[in-house]
C-alpha cells in the first residue's frame, strides 16, 4: 500500500467512528461509552500500524537514497579518474602525433637527399674510375672513421704497394698520408 492509500484508510476509519458514535448516542445504549473506547483504540492502533508503516518505508526510502549517494559519489570519482585518464591518453597521442610529424619530415629530407644521391651515382661512378685510372689508389671502405687504407698499382713495375694509418697516431698527420701516397703513386 502507498500512503495515500493508508491515509485514506484511515480517514474512512474517522469517518465511521463518528457516524457511530452518533448513532450510539441516539440510540442511548448503555455501554455507549465502552463501545466509543473500543473503536477509539482501534482507529488508534490502525493509525499507529499505519504511522510505523510509513516510518519504515521512509527508513527505507532514506537508506536507499543514502546508498544512491554513495554510488553517485563513486561514479563521480571514477568520472573524474576516467577524465584524468583521457587528458593524459590525449596529451599522449598529441606527442606522439608531433613525433610522427617530425619523423616523417625526417623521411621526406631523407627521401630528397636519397633521389639527389641515386642522379650522382653515375657521376660518382665515373670519378672515381677516372680517379682509379689516374692514380690506381683504391681505398678500403670497410676501414674505420680514422683511418685510411688500401693499395696502389702499379702496372709498370708489377708491383701493389699497401698503405694503413691512423689518424688517432701521433706520429700522422692528414699531410703526412698525402705526401706519402703521392709518393707511392709517382714511383
Amino acid at each position: 500500500m502507498n500512503i495515500e492509500e493508508n491515509i485514506s484508510n484511515i480517514a474512512s476509519l474517522v469517518d465511521k467512528f463518528e457516524a457511530e458514535c452518533r448513532t450510539i448516542q441516539m440510540l442511548g445504549q448503555d455501554d455507549s461509552e465502552e463501545i466509543i473506547n473500543t473503536k477509539k483504540h482501534e482507529i488508534l492502533d490502525t493509525a499507529q500500524s499505519v504511522s510505523f508503516t510509513i516510518e519504515r518505508k521512509l527508513d527505507h526510502v532514506t537508506e536507499e537514497k543514502e546508498r544512491l549517494k554513495r554510488d553517485l559519489e563513486k561514479e563521480r570519482q571514477k568520472l573524474t579518474e576516467v577524465k584524468i585518464t583521457n587528458d593524459d591518453c590525449v596529451k599522449r597521442k598529441e606527442g606522439l602525433l608531433r613525433a610522427l610529424e617530425e619523423k616523417q619530415a625526417q623521411l621526406s629530407a631523407l627521401k630528397v637527399k636519397m633521389e639527389d644521391a641515386s642522379k650522382n651515382i653515375p657521376k660518382l661512378t665515373e670519378m672515381k674510375q677516372l680517379h682509379y685510372s689516374i692514380s690506381r689508389l683504391t681505398l678500403d671502405k670497410s676501414s674505420k672513421e680514422k683511418e685510411v687504407k688500401g693499395f696502389v698499382v702499379n702496372s709498370r713495375k708489377n708491383d701493389v704497394t699497401t698503405f694503413s694509418f691512423n689518424y688517432d697516431d701521433p706520429n700522422v698527420s692528414e699531410q703526412f698520408v698525402r705526401n706519402y701516397l703521392w709518393d707511392v703513386i709517382a714511383a
